[in-house]
């Protein structure tokens, strides 16, 4: 009996782990299809939906001609929420 129960515990652990994954690919995927959907241009491009914020840094940097020095800029760029610097970088790259 106690090996039954533990053996059913296992499975319903199991189930339980299997549809918190489905839920984090399915959240994973919504939060892709939104970034896309905001950010068109990005799709084609190296510019995944989770970019970090040093890395879009980096890629504004390549279209900047203001700064010579990339710690300047990020300095600069500091006072940008993440959404801005991703709406900046959108208007800069070609499709």
């Amino acid at each position: 009996r106690f090996q039954r129960d533990l053996f059913s515990k296992t499975i319903g652990e199991m189930e339980a782990e299997l549809r918190a994954q489905e839920e984090k690919e399915k959240h994973e995927k919504l939060k892709k299809e939104a970034f896309y959907s905001t950010y068109p241009k990005f799709e084609k491009t190296c510019i995944k939906y989770d970019v970090n914020r040093q890395e879009v840094n980096a890629l504004l940097f390549k279209y900047s001609d203001k700064y010579s020095n990339f710690i300047q800029f990020q300095s600069a760029m500091k006072s940008y929420s993440m959404d801005e610097l991703l709406e900046k970088l959108h208007s800069v790259v070609r499709k």
